[in-house]
């Protein structure tokens, strides 16, 4: 009777349910948290630009050649105006670029010759421009004022202008760089003149150069009243440089 009852409730007991089951992993993993929502209007890095970098500072050695114009004579001299013989001239210039914003720049030029003409005289060429750069490019436009300075007059010749310049790269390697500007309505003895600023040429930064590049190019300064002299400084360029 005993054995009976037995093998009846062994035939009900489902095989298996006798010993625990096994736990699923699912029923033990832990429930994410929420991270927080991620801004769905990111703001993109700025990255910099390789024209120019935050700017640049270059001097080197300048060598040409200045025609035109005519000599005044001395203040209390009886002398006449006389033409300005074709002299050669030497001296050195200073490039200092800056990038104000993103987008706008300023530049500082400087030129200082010294002529073989009678009396070796001094004619300096200070340029200061205001230029916006162009969608991220190489090209920048603006304004300028303009001071040139004869070592043998008194007064100088000072007045605005615009022009453009193309913004050298700093990444390894030769890139041009060039600038133009024009400064009409100089005036000087009863006459007006349109000095055109220009230069050109090519800087060569090397790959492990650590901020240090080499220039070399040409300038012209052209235009001055036919009352004074020279009417025009041509010279060839070269020196060194490092960005900032």
């Amino acid at each position: 009777m005993l054995a009976a009852c037995g093998a009846l409730v062994a035939g009900l007991v489902t095989p298996g349910l006798a010993h625990d089951a096994p736990v699923s992993p699912a029923q033990t993993a832990p429930i994410p948290t929420q991270s927080p929502l991620a801004n769905p209007f990111p703001s993109p890095s700025p990255a910099p630009s390789p024209y120019g970098g935050y700017g640049y500072a270059a001097a080197g050695y300048a060598l040409g050649s200045a025609t035109g114009g005519a000599v005044q004579p001395l203040p209390g001299s009886t002398a006449t105006p006389y033409p300005f013989p074709a002299s050669s001239a030497h001296g050195f210039w200073i490039d200092l670029t800056g990038r104000l914003s993103p987008s706008y720049w300023a530049q500082i030029l400087y030129d200082n010759d010294v002529l073989s003409a009678p009396g070796r005289p001094l004619i300096s060429y200070a340029q200061l421009r205001a230029t916006y750069e162009l969608h991220g490019s190489a090209l920048a436009v603006g304004l300028a004022w303009t001071a040139v300075q004869r070592s043998t007059v008194n007064a100088g010749l000072n007045g605005p202008g615009l022009g453009l310049t193309l913004l050298p790269s700093n990444m390894p390697g030769f890139h041009p760089y060039a600038g133009l500007f024009v400064y009409p309505g100089l005036h000087a003895a009863g006459n007006a003149g349109t000095l055109t600023a220009g230069n050109a040429g090519l800087t060569y930064v090397p790959a492990h150069r650590g901020g240090a590049f080499l220039r070399i190019g040409a300038s012209l300064r052209s235009g001055l009243p036919a009352t004074v002299s020279p009417g025009s400084v041509t010279t060839l360029e070269i020196g060194l440089g490092t960005s900032l």
